[in-house]
């Protein structure tokens, strides 16, 4: 099966009220503007399904903060993403980042779920298995939560840990399994204010598990691979990464082929070609 890898679309509206100036919204706003990059691409974002079509793709997954301040205007935008990738015959899979709860009330008031279709597993619990097709399952985690200013941080809740372990109990060693979250497992450069809370728990729990065989993320805007048991991959932002940034990968027997993309010369092109073994002929 062919997956094209999305994440960090961060859609944006001006969607200033008086009651924003006393939210985190307004620092989104600033920030959205203050930031040169959130105005570089050169590219319609409703062109991509397109694209994705005709290079076979067959699933789309999307790693969270699709909107910028989690207002109403960005959601719907989200929401008119999706339609246009389901219209195409895509099967969509989507989790919320820490931008699509962006302030309390888009929080309390679940606006992700209001907008993006989701299995009712996600929103109730926190984690929902989807079957992909071809012998691969598809575990999705929200760790996304409001947060004060200047911190972009999620939670891997002790709740949702045991609830991870329990669903994970129930499948034979034989059963390959991607997880997908927002967040990063591994700390990289990222100060503690951007990083997930517990991330060191779901590492461990990860490495527990030697039947998930791929961990999906974003979160910090850059494409990279980590050569680690699983593998680990951030296909980027598709916006807030000079040219736009996305993967599309090709999951065989026993392989992976990843072709990292960015717009150049007015069209789409291969800017890294990966690829990667997996262990699903050698599970125990």
């Amino acid at each position: 099966m062919k997956i094209a890898h999305l994440s960090d679309i961060h859609f944006f509206r001006n969607d200033l009220g008086l009651c924003s100036f006393f939210s985190k919204r307004l620092l989104g706003t600033l920030n959205h503007y203050l930031n040169p990059k959130r105005h570089s691409i050169n590219f319609d974002l409703f062109d991509l399904p397109k694209f994705l079509k005709k290079e076979g793709v067959t699933h789309v997954i999307i790693t969270g903060d699709f909107t910028t301040t989690s207002s109403i205007k960005e959601f719907a935008l989200a929401k008119e993403f999706i339609k246009s990738l389901k219209d195409l015959g895509f099967s969509v899979f989507s989790i919320p980042g820490n931008h699509d709860k962006y302030t309390r009330d888009s929080e309390k008031k679940k606006r992700f779920y209001k907008f993006i279709e989701s299995p009712q597993a996600l929103e109730k619990d926190g984690l929902a298995c989807e079957d992909l097709g071809e012998g691969y399952k598809c575990i999705m985690l929200d760790t996304a939560l409001a947060t004060p200013l200047w911190s972009s941080q999620g939670s891997f809740s002790k709740d949702l840990e045991n609830k991870l372990e329990e669903l994970l109990s129930t499948f034979p060693l034989s059963q390959p399994l991607i997880l997908v979250n927002h967040f990063p497992v591994i700390k990289g450069d990222s100060p503690a204010r951007h990083q997930m809370l517990r991330k060191e728990a779901l590492k461990s729990l990860i490495k527990r598990h030697p039947n998930i065989i791929l961990f999906l993320h974003g979160h910090t805007h850059t494409s990279e691979f980590t050569s680690t048991n699983p593998l680990m991959i951030n296909c980027g932002s598709l916006t807030l990464t000079e040219n736009g940034s996305f993967h599309i990968m090709d999951l065989t027997e026993g392989f992976l082929e990843v072709k990292a993309y960015h717009f150049q010369d007015e069209h789409w092109e291969v800017r890294a070609h990966k690829t990667f073994p997996t262990t699903k002929n050698s599970l125990r």
